[in-house]
């Protein structure tokens, strides 16, 4: 019998299903630990929202949470397997698919761009946006040489304003 009123928030949603699951997993290892009453009493427990998710209600939302997700989170081992930050050469840049890509003329323009690589876009209209940026970009290359030239000049302001 499913619950359609449950005014103490005891019954998880559907979509929380495998929250409350792993939930129920953290709490054995807590006991395990002998940590679990120091931990739990804190009641700090919320639920996690990575930075790039679209926010939306919880349970007005019928999507999975990876098709309201942004941008990819892509884990260390794929990173590296797919050599996408470095490779197996001592963890060298050269031949990966950041130095590939690269050829930004500011520091914070290669923060941005290792950024992007690390978090691609999810959704496929957002993607092809970017192409076609990067399209224009390559042809107008030529008449943007002393946009580039002005860019080399800047300061590097995010650096400089978290000193």
């Amino acid at each position: 019998m499913e619950l359609t009123v449950d005014p103490l928030g005891r019954t998880p949603l559907g979509n929380y299903e495998l929250a409350i699951r792993c939930l129920g997993a953290v709490i054995f290892y807590l006991k395990y630990c002998l940590a679990d009453t120091e931990i739990l009493s804190l009641g700090l427990i919320k639920e996690y929202q990575p930075p790039d998710a679209v926010s939306s209600t919880p349970g007005l939302s019928d999507q999975p949470f990876y098709e309201r997700q942004v941008n990819m989170v892509l884990d260390s081992v794929t990173l590296e397997n797919l050599e996408i930050l470095s490779t197996g050469i001592k963890g060298s840049i050269k031949g990966s698919l950041l130095e590939r890509l690269d050829s930004c003329c500011t520091p914070f323009g290669r923060r941005l761009l290792r950024s992007w690589v690390v978090n691609p876009p999810c959704h496929p209209a957002t993607i092809t946006r970017r192409q076609d940026a990067i399209e224009e970009l390559m042809l107008l290359a030529p008449q943007l040489q002393g946009v580039r030239d002005g860019l080399r000049r800047l300061p590097d302001l995010e650096r400089l304003l978290t000193k």
